[in-house]
């Protein structure tokens, strides 16, 4: 059985407010260049490029996974900022996963 990616209403509404394309979080979550586990939340986060205001941008998609059922919920989606992953590797807040 393949995974299924579901979406919370706080992502939708994220993705709505700063214009995205929906499809945008199920490519990062699919093709992420980099994985994280974040020790402060205890979710996923993937990373991955699109574009954003004009620019291709890094974004992070925050999930978690259920095992047992094959799913993947994809809880919200930012812009990184500058630096903002770099610090949050170096504060040992997100390890790579």
């Amino acid at each position: 059985m393949a995974w299924q990616i579901k979406y919370s209403n706080h992502l939708k509404e994220r993705v709505k407010t700063r214009k995205l394309p929906f499809g945008l979080a199920r490519d990062i979550l699919i093709f992420a260049i980099e994985r994280y586990h974040d020790t402060m939340t205890h979710y996923l986060v993937a990373i991955g490029a699109g574009e954003y205001e004009g620019k291709t941008r890094e974004f992070a998609v925050t999930y978690k996974e259920d095992w047992q059922r094959k799913i993947v919920e994809a809880i919200t989606i930012h812009p990184l900022k500058q630096k903002q992953r770099e610090n949050r590797i170096k504060s040992g807040r997100w390890l790579l996963k």
